[in-house]
């Protein structure tokens, strides 16, 4: 459950290799956000541009952010739609890269692109199709291994009932499911995914949507992720897991 200075957001995540999307470019991924209305944000924040702090974006910014995706040494990068701040309604792009320990080990194994937003900005049909349309461009981009689309509460009660584990592909097994999934060309490769998503689409409770995307598959259990918790959609996670899983 959020706690009460929490505001609860449904949260879309891309985990991804860089060495797997060599023809990725900031610029392409910033026409991405500007085509569907999340660049230019309203504020920014990162260690490069901003030393950590929360700024109103302005020319400087904009003509900056590109560098901060190519330096080697990058740790975040946030993008903030708010009419102010604080606020209870906004939307955040962020990104992480591959993060290294100061001995030069790999401190996170993979990059995090992530896209977040507020109940009522998701209760909204046209913000939430615009949402939804952004994160399966930004796949054709990034060639991620794995995507999820979840309540932010919803999501870490998941993984913590199998060990905090951020991907749930574990021994061949998939262990859970999220509203919205993205299983990437490895995934699909070594389990046979496409071929048992194709014995479910005309089956009953099969998700709502089942789409190839970059040599993967993206699934949408229902219409929209608000629905994250409803019945029909309890039922079609325990579908697709029975039906999916080595």
């Amino acid at each position: 459950m959020y706690n009460a200075n929490e505001i609860p957001k449904i949260d879309g995540s891309l985990f991804y290799y860089g060495y797997e999307c060599p023809d990725f470019t900031p610029e392409k991924l910033l026409n991405i956000l500007q085509s569907h209305g999340f660049f230019p944000s309203d504020y920014i924040r990162s260690p490069l541009l901003t030393n950590g702090r929360l700024r109103k974006m302005n020319d400087k910014f904009f003509l900056c952010i590109k560098n901060t995706f190519e330096d080697p040494n990058g740790e975040y990068l946030e993008l903030i739609g708010a009419k102010s701040v604080p606020s209870d309604s906004y939307w955040e792009i962020s990104w992480h890269p591959i993060k290294y320990s100061a001995d030069g080990t790999v401190d996170r194994r993979w990059s995090i692109f992530s896209m977040k937003a507020t109940y009522d900005l998701m209760e909204d049909s046209d913000f939430c199709q615009k949402f939804l349309n952004c994160y399966q461009e930004l796949i054709t981009v990034l060639h991620p291994f794995y995507g999820t689309i979840e309540d932010i509460d919803f999501r870490v009660r998941l993984s913590t009932n199998y060990h905090g584990s951020v991907v749930p592909m574990t021994y061949g097994k998939i262990r859970y499911v999220c509203w919205g999934n993205y299983f990437g060309s490895s995934y699909c490769k070594s389990y046979g995914l496409q071929r048992r998503f194709l014995k479910l689409r005309d089956k009953k409770h099969a998700p709502y949507i089942m789409k190839d995307i970059a040599d993967g598959v993206f699934i949408m259990l229902t219409s929209s992720p608000m629905e994250y918790d409803s019945e029909e959609c309890w039922k079609r996670r325990m579908n697709l897991v029975n039906n999916i899983s080595v």
